[in-house]
């Protein structure tokens, strides 16, 4: 097992709650990566988040930039 939480992660709820957490950058403290691939996937994740975040906000202003031009 590559994470820790106390037990083993038994379900895919689990996957879904960590991926969730660090796709947020809420963090988390009750799931920790414990092999080097799970630290991998794990920054790697959150970098996607970062870039993820950078693009919706961009599309956002983006979208309130053109519907105040055409008011």
């Amino acid at each position: 097992n590559s994470f820790q939480n106390g037990g083993p992660l038994s379900s895919n709820w689990d996957f879904c709650y960590y991926s969730f957490t660090i796709l947020t950058a809420l963090g988390p403290t009750d799931i920790t990566p414990l092999s080097y691939d799970a630290k991998l996937l794990s920054l790697f994740e959150a970098a996607i988040s970062i870039f993820f975040i950078s693009i919706l906000i961009s599309l956002l202003l983006n979208k309130a930039g053109q519907d105040k031009a055409n008011a």
